[in-house]
């Protein structure tokens, strides 16, 4: 069931100071960096070109975030499917809250967004999470 929130003016939402309040549950503690597989690597906005504009093999780029959800029910999809394609398209992960240069030059505007990269250009995107089979499809369709 979706449900919908709508404010008025007279609503008071709270203000940044508040939401590390118990009664928000919002937790800050550092950051773990999530591990890295044996076939999937993090990039950044320095290391994007070498590793996906100057790739030999299509690259597959999933812009996410930690705080997204849909990205977080993508990452063990691409962890399931990566082995079946390795040597045939590297698999790369940008969080876009820590590298905020690269997914504007390419447009990103919501997240999970999966961009696959063939000889340094853009051959097709998807937006959105998808399952296995979707995501072998895309693969298989334009790697």
């Amino acid at each position: 069931m979706n449900r919908q929130l709508f404010l008025t003016p007279d609503d008071q939402c709270p203000g940044l100071d508040d939401l590390d309040t118990p009664a928000y549950g919002i937790n800050y503690e550092p950051r773990q960096e999530e591990p890295l597989s044996d076939h999937i690597t993090h990039i950044s906005d320095s290391t994007f070109e070498e590793e996906v504009l100057n790739s030999s093999t299509p690259v597959l780029v999933d812009y996410w975030a930690e705080w997204c959800g849909p990205c977080k029910a993508i990452g063990p999809v691409l962890e399931d499917v990566a082995p079946g394609y390795s040597g045939k398209v590297k698999i790369v992960k940008m969080n876009i809250d820590e590298n905020p240069n690269t997914p504007p030059k390419y447009g990103i505007r919501s997240i999970p967004t999966l961009m696959l990269f063939k000889n340094g250009t853009v051959e097709s995107t998807k937006v959105g999470s998808l399952n296995k089979s979707q995501l072998t499809e895309f693969l298989d369709e334009h790697a």
